[in-house]
């Protein structure tokens, strides 16, 4: 017998608060194996095994089995909650149209070396139900789709999750709903304010609507984790001649492991020297020094990383001031390219005063 249908087999008869959603394209529980009148059912609870005993159990089902056994007994549900089985994912996706939450997550499955891809919809019927779309599975069940998404989904996934999530993406569709992307965020900031330790995540693409948003967002992700950041202003449509909404990023100076920054749709107020252990910089700063333009790939002092990596990576820097850009013209002196200055043997600085854009990219 399988650990799940032996779990099934030792459940008791009580039924969760409303109707169970599917999170995964596998078959669900059959009625017959929880049935109150199966024999001996009555006398059989899994839960008063002992402790260690069912957290031994649980070590050895997979993440999927899990979030199946969540669903047949509220009982299990709250130990499970309670013991915090690592949910063992790899990457997690969050996205949103006007009447629809898509959620999708690459899970590691134990005792196998490959990953499982595994996605759920869930559609706003527009009369108090939702309709959650999971594989070849459609079913009904009532709740708004924003709650039913993060009961079903987010937070079973994300609150016990342990290990290094590689990738973590928030965006939306093709439609910016009002309301509607804040009730998601909020959805997420309460799973992770409701963790015992900080989310640790290498790659982290957020849709922001501004500084108060990433900072809560950042507030409970583990800064040495963090190894690429992207970071787009939520706007109304496509327009991207509105960057004057400012961003401070100094709370990046702690994450020293950082290799790649790309802000679009905001305007950095904070200064260079806050980012200027990033190795790859895709930003619009604000105002822009000199003495911080010489010192951002200075390998002996503010970037030792470009160093060992014998500077592979290119960064590139929109300004709307540049202060002192006549002590920087001095210190550096008359180029023989007009526009191209070699900061070292390796490392060549492009500056376009008429487009106020620097690129630093390798000295061929």
């Amino acid at each position: 017998m399988s650990l799940f249908k032996f779990f099934s087999c030792c459940l008791p008869s009580r039924q969760s608060k409303r109707t169970p959603v599917l999170d995964s394209p596998v078959a669900a529980v059959s009625p017959v194996a929880v049935s109150p009148t199966s024999p001996n059912i009555q006398d059989v609870f899994l839960l008063d095994m002992p402790d260690l005993v069912m957290r031994e159990i649980l070590k050895n089902l997979d993440f999927l089995t899990i979030q199946r056994l969540q669903k047949t007994s509220y009982s299990l549900r709250k130990f499970i909650d309670n013991v915090k089985i690592d949910s063992g994912l790899k990457s997690f996706k969050i996205e949103m149209t006007r009447d629809t939450m898509f959620g999708s997550a690459t899970v590691l499955i134990q005792g196998y070396s490959s990953s499982k891809f595994i996605k759920s919809n869930y559609i706003d019927n527009e009369d108090g139900k939702c309709e959650v779309k999971t594989g070849d599975c459609n079913i009904i069940v009532n709740g708004n789709f924003v709650d039913v998404y993060s009961e079903d989904f987010l937070i079973p996934m994300l609150k016990n999750q342990k290990s290094l999530l590689t990738t973590l993406k928030l965006g939306r569709g093709d439609t910016l709903v009002p309301g509607l992307f804040e009730k998601v965020f909020d959805c997420l900031m309460k799973v992770l304010e409701s963790r015992d330790r900080l989310l640790q995540i290498e790659d982290l693409e957020v849709s922001v609507q501004g500084q108060d948003q990433l900072m809560q967002l950042l507030y409970n992700i583990d800064p040495k984790s963090l190894k690429r950041l992207e970071v787009r202003r939520l706007v109304e449509n496509d327009q991207k001649d509105n960057v004057e909404i400012m961003l401070d990023l100094s709370v990046l100076e702690d994450s020293e492991n950082l290799k790649e920054l790309r802000v679009f749709n905001f305007t950095i107020s904070s200064p260079l020297r806050s980012i200027a252990h990033v190795p790859k910089l895709e930003v619009y700063i604000h105002t822009i020094y000199c003495d911080d333009v010489l010192k951002y790939h200075d390998v002996s002092q503010a970037n030792p990383t470009l160093l060992k990596t014998n500077f592979l990576s290119t960064s590139s820097i929109n300004y709307q001031q540049f202060l002192d850009k006549l002590r920087f013209k001095n210190i550096l002196g008359p180029s023989d390219r007009r526009f191209y200055f070699p900061i070292s043997g390796t490392i060549l600085l492009s500056h376009y005063p008429s487009l106020k854009h620097m690129y630093w990219g390798p000295n061929h």
